[in-house]
């Protein structure tokens, strides 16, 4: 007995109607077409390979419910304002940005005047604010915690005898003001706290102010500059008193100009012999200080028995000498190395000899120099190690 098996190959172009849903299959009203399919369908894999690439919304011409698209390239036509959610908002956008910069679009007009409501809320740099201290002749001036600087006040209308600086809330670093004015009456004395450091002295003219700022360091009040006064003459308070400046035009000296300025001090590290009987200039191989910024007062290594005047004026020259031996030790002062203008001798005795110090007020032109001339009569010198030196200072 034999089996008869049947296999039968359908091909042909089948339309594959809705999936589900309302409507008719096919490609009726409602349906979502499929497309074309054609070849042997023998089998399910046959089938999903058939569909492969297929698109169910092919052949639509209008999209009831999509669902939420959340990625994708938009390839179509440009939506109308009708379809956007607020029209207005989309058309008030601003435009791309393109081409050189001299043909960018407007953005706004700048007012310039009124106010700009954006910055009304800017915000304001107040005026030093003082914290009034009631005069009496015991005042304390309380320190709050702060990282700025709190400024006191306090008018004398009488003597303090004794004041107090109360720190226990200041914070290190601290700056604080001490502003001290004086009465109608004036010369009211004041007393400062014990905890503050290098206090200037305060100005004594009627109504008139001073102000010095001290920094706290976790113990005491250390002056951060001197006192400052508000008095009609022009100076600086200073511990030992008031230094006044010019009321006329000019200009302050400066170093390397004219007025007071330019000094320089230096001595010699080593000894140094001294012939008897004959003048040996004095030799300095250690700078003290030469406050000259634009020149050199005294060279250590170029002539260091030299010191010259930067500018013309009156110059205050000193020199000294300890020398070991036995005898009458001179030293003269001499400009550009000719004519001496002082010469002082010593014989006294010390640990080790002569000791003689001179000095002398010169005039003295730009580039004139002094040297400091030793000259020990009958006996041979040496000058002992850090203690012979000179000095030029102009002072007029």
């Amino acid at each position: 007995m034999r089996t008869l098996f049947l296999l039968i190959t359908l091909s042909a172009s089948v339309a594959f109607g809705q999936l589900s849903g309302g409507g008719s299959g096919g490609t009726g009203s409602g349906a979502a077409v499929w497309g074309s399919v054609t070849g042997t369908l023998s089998s399910q894999s046959d089938l999903n390979s058939a569909l492969t690439g297929k698109s169910p919304l092919a052949g639509n011409s209008s999209l009831v419910t999509v669902g939420t698209i959340t990625t994708g390239l938009w390839q179509g036509t440009a939506l109308a304002d009708s379809f956007v959610a607020s029209a207005a908002t989309w058309n008030a956008k601003q435009a791309a940005i393109s081409g050189a910069p001299g043909t960018w679009p407007s953005f706004a007009t700048v007012a310039t005047s009124g106010a700009y409501p954006d910055l009304s809320s800017k915000p304001t740099i107040p005026a030093p604010a003082y914290t009034a201290v009631t005069f009496s002749t015991t005042p304390a001036f309380t320190v709050t915690a702060s990282t700025g600087i709190q400024n006191f006040a306090i008018t004398l209308t009488g003597n303090v005898s004794s004041s107090t600086l109360v720190t226990t809330s200041a914070t290190l670093g601290q700056d604080i003001a001490i502003k001290i004015c004086q009465d109608g009456t004036g010369s009211r004395t004041f007393v400062w706290p014990t905890n503050v450091i290098n206090p200037g002295s305060i100005p004594t003219s009627v109504s008139t102010c001073g102000k010095q700022v001290f920094r706290y360091d976790g113990t005491n009040a250390v002056a951060f500059g001197g006192m400052v006064s508000d008095g009609s003459t022009p100076g600086i308070q200073t511990p030992t008193g008031f230094l006044s400046l010019p009321t006329g035009t000019g200009t302050l000296a400066t170093t390397g100009s004219s007025g007071v300025g330019p000094s320089a001090s230096a001595y010699n590290s080593a000894t140094q012999s001294l012939t008897s009987n004959t003048d040996t200039p004095l030799t300095f191989n250690v700078n003290e200080w030469d406050t000259c910024s634009s020149c050199t007062i005294h060279s250590t290594s170029t002539n260091p028995t030299r010191f010259t005047a930067p500018t013309t004026g009156v110059y205050d020259a000193a020199c000294g000498a300890i020398v070991t031996g036995n005898g009458l030790l001179f030293l003269s002062i001499r400009i550009n190395g000719t004519a001496a203008q002082n010469a002082v001798p010593d014989n006294s005795s010390n640990a080790n000899g002569p000791a003689v110090n001179v000095s002398k007020k010169i005039a003295l032109t730009a580039g004139d120099y002094i040297i400091c001339d030793a000259f020990p009569v009958s006996f041979t010198a040496t000058t002992a190690a850090n203690f012979s030196w000179g000095q030029l200072t102009r002072v007029f």
